[in-house]
């Protein structure tokens, strides 16, 4: 072999293994975060990309909102959730022992307190975060 024909070999196996040089080195464990999914409008690629968005952010929303999976489930069905179905009911003593009965109903009062707390917490954090996710999404449509 020529030293010409050895050069040309070389530049071809350099040219193979230097293709990515000067670019920015790609890392596999490289996490994504919320700042890598947007929404994009135009091509069919672009439309492929929603679901992938879509679903990382509405697991975005159940990790880091307080009752996020109420918001989850409204983006997931597009519709609001029905919290009433959680309400919670008062329960009565069946207890024949008036005794019995007293603390029975007692302990259900203290129950029904904190459920109802809970409820009414539940109720104004899923308001809050209706308006927390818009803003999320309409900030994942607009970016760059």
């Amino acid at each position: 072999m020529s030293k010409s024909d050895n050069n040309k070999n070389n530049r071809k196996d350099s040219r193979g293994t230097r293709s990515n040089e000067g670019g920015t080195p790609v890392n596999k464990d490289t996490k994504k975060t919320i700042e890598d999914y947007v929404f994009y409008l135009g091509s069919a690629k672009q439309a492929a990309d929603y679901e992938k968005t879509a679903d990382y952010i509405i697991n975005y929303i159940k990790k880091k909102f307080d009752y996020g999976v109420d918001i989850a489930k409204a983006l997931k069905n597009l519709k609001t959730v029905d919290l009433t179905d959680n309400k919670p009911e008062l329960k009565y003593s069946k207890a024949k022992d008036e005794i019995a009965r007293a603390a029975q109903d007692k302990q259900f009062q203290m129950e029904f307190k904190y459920d109802l707390e809970t409820y009414r917490e539940r109720q104004a954090t899923y308001t809050k975060n209706l308006v927390k996710a818009y803003a999320l999404l309409w900030e994942r449509c607009f970016e760059r």
